[in-house]
């Protein structure tokens, strides 16, 4: 959670998608090193987190930057 918070406030602060989308990317190679059993599935839990994040695009529904 602590790689979490860390990177998403990073996430927010961004000023163009080019530097949202490296954090986030950081995000989830970060992630995958601390925990690679909660990436095996769909359905486990940090896809599910990092998918409803990517729902929350900067620009809604309609932006196809990094988080399409």
């Amino acid at each position: 959670m602590a790689a979490l918070d860390r990177r998403l406030s990073v996430i927010a602060a961004s000023t163009d998608l080019a530097g949202g989308a490296a954090a986030f990317r950081e995000l989830n190679a970060e992630l995958r090193l601390i925990d690679p059993g909660a990436f095996e599935g769909r359905e486990n839990w940090w896809p599910r987190v990092l998918d409803n994040h990517q729902r929350r695009r900067p620009n809604g529904p309609a932006d196809s930057g990094p988080w399409s």
